[in-house]
């Protein structure tokens, strides 16, 4: 093997290339367009695996677990940093099974986890030495919970990231916290950034990676373009990791334009740091956004976030399907989130949901996992023009009775409604679906392995075919449709 096929090896095995070619070109004298065209390589390449990936599990953990009471509990309680340390004392969870959140996760059909490393609260789930603020110092667990859950996804095949909240820390002086009700809040916000959020980053990029993704939430004031240095010493962190996918949180002030499609447009390496990788829309799921925007929803599966038991309705099966469904017909990921308890363990109720939801989506993984979006969009629903906006999107009022997902050369009817008898045709059921921009070969039900073709009736502007009377499928039924 020749010295330059060693390199070449290294540096695919170890998702450099692209880096490397982008660099090389720069050295010959690339100007700006190059330097934006190679960023924009980049983030291309560092999304395949997300964009196939469709689902994701979101955990929500630390020490507001103990007070059972959400993870705003500090804020909405105005607990001076003082009282707080008791519940950071009795976080002792020693139920956790790092393996057997991984295990939940892959059962139920997702193909990344990411954890909250540290909430607003300011306490790290992991060991850092920029603070003993941290579940290895100040807790009687002494565990690494960031270190065990990242090597138990990496066994079971999930891509890992990290949740951070850069910029609101109730704990740390200086951290950004707009409310503050202690006076021990008060301190440098440069000093806070410099010495917690630049050494903590420091610390996850490099001690528990290679991480797949690193999601930001909670701006608030000190990460904005009026304090544009704050960013540039924070990328320097990130130049060395151009595979990490990153969200689009860094300042908040920018996601009001999340779903406007020339914000997605090539920007210098700088910029598309700032801007992150994807949309995040947050506890809804937004109308159809643009082609060529990449966004996640995150939802919670019980209607909180951090661990509450007190008022908790679980998400049904079907509901997480059709979810999931809706979401990836209109060309985005869904990241749904669970609350584990102050022992360690993920509610039994959030588990069993996620595994009778798991069994369907993997059963029919072909029509999700790397699927595009419909190629219809009046079943998806209709934009209201009453209903308040959430960071510039506009409220989207959802048809829930089918949706279509699609691969090269085939749609995916999902229906979550079994049609009616149609009393004009002797009580036989039929599914009319509008006509695909290129002929209809054959519709099969997707869980018959002969394909057995249905009978269709093609319309002027649209396409009928007989279903059987009784669903074949309680959750949801999937019409394959194999195009000329």
């Amino acid at each position: 093997m020749t010295a330059l096929t060693q390199i070449f090896r290294f540096l695919t095995s170890a998702g450099l290339l692209p880096l490397f070619l982008c660099s090389a070109a720069q050295t010959k004298g690339a100007d700006a367009a190059g330097d934006f065209a190679c960023t924009e390589q980049l983030r291309q390449s560092r999304l395949a695996w997300w964009r196939e990936a469709k689902f994701g599990l979101f955990i929500h953990w630390g020490a507001y677990a103990v007070p059972a009471n959400g993870e705003w509990y500090m804020s909405s309680h105005k607990v001076p940093i003082a009282d707080y340390a008791r519940y950071v004392a009795a976080f002792n969870p020693v139920k956790f099974d790092a393996a057997a959140w991984a295990r939940i996760a892959k059962d139920a059909g997702m193909k990344y986890v990411v954890l909250t490393a540290k909430h607003h609260e300011g306490f790290a789930m992991f060991d850092s030495k920029a603070t003993d603020y941290d579940i290895v110092d100040a807790t009687p667990f002494k565990r690494d919970v960031v270190r065990e859950l990242a090597a138990a996804c990496r066994a079971e095949g999930l891509k890992f990231g990290v949740y951070y909240s850069h910029g609101q820390d109730w704990h740390h002086p200086g951290g950004g916290n707009v409310r503050q009700w202690d006076p021990a809040q008060a301190g440098d916000a440069d000093r806070y950034v410099d010495t917690i959020v630049i050494p903590q980053t420091h610390e996850l990029l490099h001690n528990y990676g290679p991480l797949d993704l690193f999601w930001w939430d909670s701006s608030v004031g000190l990460w904005s373009p009026e304090h544009p240095e704050r960013a540039a010493r924070l990328y320097e962190e990130f130049k060395v990791f151009p595979n990490l996918v990153i969200n689009n949180r860094l300042y908040d002030a920018y996601r009001g334009r999340q779903f406007y499609p020339e914000y997605w447009q090539p920007v210098s390496p700088l910029e598309r740091f700032i801007r992150g990788d994807y949309a995040t829309p947050e506890g809804l799921i937004p109308g159809p956004p643009p082609e060529g925007v990449d966004w996640e929803s995150c939802l919670t599966i019980n209607g909180m976030w951090g661990y509450k038991p007190k008022g908790e309705k679980i998400m049904p099966p079907s509901e997480v399907v059709l979810n999931l469904v809706d979401i990836v017909s209109k060309g985005g990921n869904f990241l749904l989130n669970v609350g584990p308890d102050p022992e360690g363990v993920i509610p039994p109720a959030h588990v069993e949901s996620l595994r009778t939801a798991g069994e369907w989506i993997r059963a029919h993984g072909e029509a999700i996992y790397g699927a595009g979006r419909t190629p219809f969009g009046g079943e998806l629903g209709y934009f209201s023009a009453i209903l308040p906006s959430n960071f510039g999107e506009r409220a989207f009022v959802a048809a829930p009775e089918w949706r279509a997902t699609t691969k090269p050369g085939k749609i995916f009817l999902h229906l979550f409604k079994w049609p009616d008898p149609d009393r004009h045709l002797k009580g036989q059921r039929y599914f009319r679906f509008p006509l695909p921009s290129a002929p209809v070969k054959s519709v099969y039900l997707f869980g018959d392995a002969s394909r057995t073709p249905l009978k269709i009736m093609p319309k002027r502007d649209h396409i009928a075919v007989e279903l059987p009377d009784m669903t074949p499928d309680p959750i949801a039924t999937v019409l394959c449709v194999e195009l000329k």
